[in-house]
Order: structure tokens, then C-alpha cells, then sequence
């Protein structure tokens, strides 16, 4: 035992006998000598299927074939999704997996919740040849309910496997604020009081990031103001992509359908909310926002190129000049958080407070 500036360093000595790969006793042999080792579930596995006629030894007890090994033989892979904020189509593949070496029969596929999900597979009952898997393609849409809770339910063979599907789908916001009336912006960071093991008080974060707020008033009337009207009626059961209004972003590119860098002509380089705080951005058309809207996730940004890479290709025809482009905040319109009052020529003014979710 050697002591290294108060560590401890202990050393073991082996034998050369024990360098290598451990013997393993032959059933047929009639030599004693040899001491047949304790093997792992893996050496188990794997030896037992390359030679299921031979008798393994190992931790579980005494197996014959590689069938009488405690596992379930067959699988649905993976067991849960989280598409997570949902803007966009999203595809992901179900694997049915038969790992034993007998056939098996898919019996059910049970859908629970599907709405704005497609699973394509098979009519069921189908055939599972052993040692075989099907893959299956789960398409998450962008369109459908607000929250994604869906269970997909395979029997096979008796067996009940489930998959779980979460997901949360983000209702962009299209309504341009008046920046004739009242516009605040409030980073909260909310700290806590803590004492140190030398009894010193210290003010530590509670966020890693701050819980964004913003108040802003919007005029309407006719037909945007039923709109709006309509949008905070369900916002309660939304998660809102609402926009950063003071990071307005404008874009340089004619034309950026198919696209995934987009170039601007302004310097984003001091914006706080897009390079610090967002993952997405909210691309709309002037002339007709609820036809032409896309909420897109950021992959990178180059402060010093005026870029943004998205994660997947803009979609929509916009045109530079008439698009407007801000970083998007996720959260929610407050329960309390609007106010309204009627002002002249049938124009409507309403308040709005949104508040940031804040996950885990």
C-alpha cells in the first residue's frame, strides 16, 4: 500500500493464470482440474444461443436451450415518445421485434387518443417470424390537440406491450401589438437566501435562465378582434408561441422557401431574448398571417454572418419585406392577465399579459 499526498493507492497482484479469457468447462470432458467460473447473464445469452444444446452454468441457475433463459421474447421498441414542443411533422419508427426463434402472431394494435398522429402498420392479425422485426412509422402532425397523450397498444401473442406518445403542440400568436400604447418586458429571476457552511449569506439563482414577461396592447376591430377574442377564450389550454416584439428581425433573403439559413439584414448580435434565451423563431406574412405562419426551431446562429440555421427547411413562400420575423418566448396568456375597453370607430383595445413556462 503506497500513500500519494493523503490518497490511498491500493495494488492488487494477479496471478498470469488469471490474464485472459476465463475456461469454460466442457460437459464432455472428463478432466476435474479446471474450475468452471460463475458466468454473467450476457455470457449466459450469448453462449447459450451459439450452442443450445450445451449445459451453461451462471448466476440464474442451469439453462438448457437459449428459450428457458428468463426473458421476454418479444419486444415494441421504444416504449415512450416525446416529440416534445411540436411545430412541425415529426416521424419516428416503431420496432415489433420477435427474438425468439418461434413465430408469432401480432393479434391487436390498439390506438387510444390518436388524434394528430398516423401509425402505419399492417392489418392485424399479422405474422411475427422468429428472430424477425417489423418497423412501423409513427407520424406526429403538426395540426391536433394542444397536449399529444397517446397510447398505442401491440398484443402479441397474449402479450401486452404499450407505447406511451407525449408531446405539446405550440399555437403561434399572429397579432401585431400598438406601439402607441404600453410595452413592458421583464426578465424575473427569481434567487433564494442561503448560508454557506461558513454561516455567509449568499443570493443564489433559482432559474438558470429567467422567466420572461411581457405586457403589451393590442387595437382591433371586426374580424381580428373575434379572432382575438376567440384565441384567449381557449388560451388556457394552449401553450402560446408568443413573439419577442422589441427583437423584430428582417430578412434579406428574396425568397427563403426551402431554405434552412436565413439571412438578415439588421444586427442581432446585442438581442438578449434570440441569442441567450430562444429556441425558436415565429416567421409570419403581413398581408395574411393565419394563412401563412411557421414556428421554426433554431439549430445555430452566426451574429457576425446575420444567420440563423434552422433545424428543418422554411416550408411557406414568405418574401423579404413582407415577413416578420421575432424570436418566439413558450408560455401561456395569464388568466388574469387581459383587459379590455371599447374606443372610437368600433375599435377594440385589449390588454394581454403573458407569462414564460418554465419546465422542471
Amino acid at each position: 500500500m503506497a500513500d500519494f499526498d493523503g490518497l490511498e493507492l491500493i495494488i492488487f497482484a494477479f496471478p498470469d493464470a488469471c490474464i485472459g479469457p476465463l475456461p469454460i468447462k466442457d460437459d464432455t470432458s472428463t478432466a476435474s482440474a479446471v474450475k468452471e467460473p460463475v458466468l454473467l447473464v450476457g455470457e449466459i445469452e450469448r453462449q447459450a444461443k451459439a450452442d443450445t444444446s450445451r449445459v451453461m452454468s451462471g448466476d440464474l441457475g442451469t439453462f438448457t436451450t437459449f428459450d428457458t433463459v428468463a426473458l421476454r421474447h418479444a419486444y415494441v421498441l421504444p416504449s415512450k415518445i416525446d416529440a416534445g414542443f411540436i411545430v412541425e411533422e415529426q416521424s419516428f419508427t416503431v420496432k415489433a421485434w420477435n427474438a425468439s426463434d418461434t413465430p408469432k402472431t401480432v393479434d391487436s394494435i390498439l390506438k387510444e387518443n390518436d388524434t394528430g398522429t398516423l401509425l402505419s402498420h399492417e392489418t392485424t392479425p399479422f405474422s411475427l417470424p422468429g428472430d424477425c422485426n417489423k418497423l412501423h412509422s409513427l407520424t406526429i402532425f403538426k395540426d391536433g390537440p394542444p397536449s399529444q397523450q397517446t397510447t398505442f397498444t401491440y398484443t402479441i401473442d397474449g402479450d401486452m406491450f404499450v407505447i406511451l406518445v407525449t408531446g405539446r403542440r405550440i399555437e403561434p400568436f399572429l397579432f401585431d401589438n400598438d406601439w402607441g400604447g404600453s410595452y413592458r418586458y421583464t426578465p424575473a429571476y427569481k434567487t433564494v437566501v442561503s448560508t454557506s457552511k461558513r454561516f455567509v449569506e449568499q443570493r443564489r439563482p433559482l432559474y438558470e435562465t429567467p422567466r420572461r414577461r411581457i405586457e403589451c396592447e393590442f387595437w382591433e376591430q371586426s374580424v381580428d378582434m373575434q379572432r382575438l377574442y376567440n384565441f384567449l377564450k381557449k388560451s388556457n389550454a394552449l401553450t402560446v408561441g408568443f413573439p419577442v416584439f422589441h427583437e423584430f428581425l428582417d430578412l434579406s433573403s428574396p425568397t427563403i422557401q426551402g431554405e434552412s439559413i436565413l439571412t438578415f439584414s439588421n444586427d442581432f448580435s446585442d438581442f438578449t431574448n434570440l441569442v441567450d434565451y430562444t429556441s425558436f423563431i415565429l416567421m409570419k406574412d403581413k398581408d395574411d398571417p393565419y394563412a401563412l405562419n411557421e414556428i421554426k426551431a433554431i439549430a445555430s446562429m452566426d451574429t457576425v454572418a446575420k444567420t440563423i440555421t434552422l433545424e428543418n427547411t422554411v416550408q411557406g413562400a414568405f418574401v423579404a419585406g413582407n415577413t416578420d420575423v421575432f424570436p418566439v418566448a413558450l408560455g401561456a396568456i395569464r388568466a388574469d392577465g387581459y383587459s379590455h375597453s371599447f374606443q372610437t370607430d368600433n375599435i377594440q383595445k385589449m390588454g394581454i399579459k403573458f407569462e414564460e413556462l418554465r419546465l422542471g
